[in-house]
């Protein structure tokens, strides 16, 4: 499973020096576009364990076409993913098979690797700048625990941590209702 935790930040050049002092290393800049699909007459759905939506995403000339499985536990989900060679072709299929596309989201990530840890310092338009901390693990919960200890470590403000998904900020912004366990 996919665990994460994001904080956001004020300042994300700031940010990234603490990581780099720790040994962290980022690729460059990229921009990235999702599209995020529900089933047409489910948009507005309460979000809970069991539910899902479809993302294509745009990078460069690479789309990428992900499932997120809902597991009931804020920042953790199933996630399934495969590059698509034809996104229009792709749009059509999901619109055939009854999906509206419900938002887009644009995000420019430096990607970036601590040890273990995935880091991401993104810039997501409507949102605002965040760092977001990813492991991949069977264990949820002891996984977030190690994410939380090197936020600390970094003396990130608590107060400003999130259990949630970037999709999740947004449709909670349109007024989509999540039950979470």
């Amino acid at each position: 499973m996919e665990i994460e935790v994001k904080v956001k930040v004020e300042n994300l050049e700031e940010v990234k020096k603490k990581l780099e002092s720790i040994g962290a290393k980022f690729g460059s800049p990229k921009k990235q576009v999702d599209n995020y699909y529900k089933q047409k007459g489910k948009e507005m759905e309460l979000q809970k364990a069991g539910s899902f939506l479809l993302r294509i995403r745009s990078e460069n000339e690479k789309s990428i076409l992900t499932m997120k499985l809902l597991t009931g536990k804020q920042g953790v989900w199933e996630e399934y993913e495969t590059e698509i060679s034809n996104k229009k072709d792709m749009e059509r299929i999901l619109e055939k098979l009854g999906f509206v596309k419900v938002i887009s989201k644009v995000k420019t990530r430096e990607q970036g690797k601590l040890n273990e840890f995935e880091v991401n310092l993104d810039k997501i338009e409507g949102l605002g700048d965040f760092v977001e901390f990813e492991l991949i693990s069977d264990n949820s919960e002891e996984a977030k625990k190690r994410i939380l200890r090197l936020i600390e470590k970094l003396k990130l403000p608590k107060e400003n941590i999130i259990h949630k998904g970037y999709a999740r900020l947004l449709f909670e912004k349109m007024g989509v209702e999540y039950e979470d366990n």
